[in-house]
């Protein structure tokens, strides 16, 4: 079972991964694959099966858990795309000037909680439209990426991690 959590977290990682590329050059993937939203959902298909495969019960130990199991270029990997993800928020969050983009009464526009921000033109429309899958996807990287570590170093032998807790005391 941890197998085809870690072949799924893997999938969700790269399609992720080329979702939030293909932003860069200004297309939308969820017109053209509507279906690219799953993605949201798969981290929680993902991400709570890892928690209780860690077998974590209090929120006290909670990343030194889910990163014992862990070799250190994984865990600087994540760390790495939990900062791109945090940058790419703030980013989202100034191109979007904190608005969704929307089509109302024929008109492109980019509004905040139904007030009207600005009128869009029909590229900047489109931008904004790849500005949010990348918001997005930005987070669905992290997350699919550290479930993917943590269902593949799981269970690896005693012995890896003794090596790896060695490696740790002496960096």
């Amino acid at each position: 079972m941890r197998r085809a959590f870690f072949i799924f977290s893997l999938v969700g990682l790269f399609s992720s991964l080329f979702v939030h590329l293909s932003t860069f050059f200004g297309i939308d993937p969820s017109k053209h694959v509507p279906w690219v939203w799953v993605l949201h959902l798969g981290i929680f298909v993902v991400f709570f099966p890892m928690v209780f495969v860690q077998g974590l019960k209090s929120r006290k130990d909670f990343w030194s858990k889910i990163f014992a199991a862990i070799p250190r270029w994984a865990r600087y990997t994540i760390k790495f795309f939990f900062a791109y993800t945090i940058i790419n928020f703030a980013l989202f969050f100034f191109l979007s000037q904190g608005g969704t983009p929307e089509v109302r009464d024929g008109k492109y526009v980019l509004h905040n909680h139904g007030q009207v921000i600005r009128e869009l033109s029909k590229n900047e429309y489109e931008w904004q439209r790849a500005y949010v899958i990348r918001g997005f996807s930005g987070h669905w990287m992290v997350f699919y990426l550290m479930a993917a570590m943590v269902f593949w170093y799981r269970g690896k032998s005693a012995s890896f991690n003794k090596i790896e807790e060695v490696n740790d005391d002496n960096p």
